[in-house]
Order: structure tokens, then sequence, then C-alpha cells
């Protein structure tokens, strides 16, 4: 969940069509957006972006937030709807040592430069994602996992970690 959520959000947004078929024109401004995400550990500011919705696309020139240590994370591109659906995409997400996880659990830093094309059925993923720097306390994340039951199911999470 996100908590702490504060910015400017202007919308101008006509929408025609039918419930099953709608068609949205207009444009989602965003400036100065924060927010949190306690699980992770984790504060952005800086979310700026702008979002022009067009007949059937839905396009971000540049969404931006800044982490805690004032790294960017950058996402753009377009993203074809029609009919309540998802077609075809072409997004792009960047970032250089960018906090994702910062709690009891983990500490991790991303690189990453990764662009989706195509279908979200078959997409196809290009780029790259590093770990910058990162560590998990493995221990303590099992150990809480292991006397917490699952909420979907009600038994105990089995986890597993794979390295390397």
């Amino acid at each position: 969940y996100v908590t702490n959520v504060t910015g400017a959000l202007q919308a101008n947004v006509k929408v025609t069509g039918t419930g099953n078929d709608p068609h949205f024109d207009g444009l989602v401004d965003i400036r100065g957006g924060t927010f949190e995400i306690p699980e992770l550990g984790t504060a952005y500011t800086g979310l700026d972006t702008r979002i022009d919705l067009k007949d059937e696309a839905v396009n971000i020139s540049e969404m931006r937030i800044v982490d805690e240590h004032q790294k960017v994370m950058t996402v753009g591109g377009t993203i074809a709807v029609h009919e309540r659906a998802v077609g075809a995409v072409d997004v792009k997400m960047q970032s250089e040592d960018f906090e994702v996880i910062d709690n009891q659990f983990a500490d991790l830093k991303l690189d990453t430069d990764v662009r989706v094309r195509g279908s979200l059925r078959a997409p196809r993923v290009e780029g790259f994602v590093e770990v910058e720097t990162g560590s998990i306390d493995v221990a303590r994340s099992t150990d809480d996992r292991r006397h917490r039951p699952s909420a979907r199911t009600g038994h105990r999470d089995r986890v597993e970690a794979v390295l390397g």
C-alpha cells in the first residue's frame, strides 16, 4: 500500500463512447508528487508527469520519481487501449542507483534500462536490471515469514532463495 500521498494533480479529460468501449481525450498532469511505501521502507518525491489520453492510446512522455538519495527513475512510453483492454505497449524505464527497498529485511538499489514492446500477452523485454547495491537478511526474513500464516491460504509460506 501507499501512504502520505501529496502533490498537485490537474486533469482535463473528455470521455465518450460506451461503458464497454470508452474513449478518452485529454491530459492528466501531476507535479510535485510525493508518496511512501511503508512495507518497503521507501519514500519518493518529485513525481512529475504528463499523461496524454488519446482515443485509443495513453502516452506518458516522461514520469520522474526521486528516491531519498536524490536518485531518479524515469518511465515513459505509449500504451494502446481499446474496449478497456491494453493492446500494444512501448514503455521504457531507466534509473541509476535507485532505491527500491530499504527495510529491516533488505536494502536494494537498482540500475535499470528496460524497454517493453509488443503486446502484454507476448511482450518483448530488452535491456537490463542490475543490482547496484543490495543486501537481504535471509535469516530475519525467513524467520518472520515462518511465524506468520499466509493471508491467502492460512498455511505457512515456504520461502526459497536463489542466489547467483
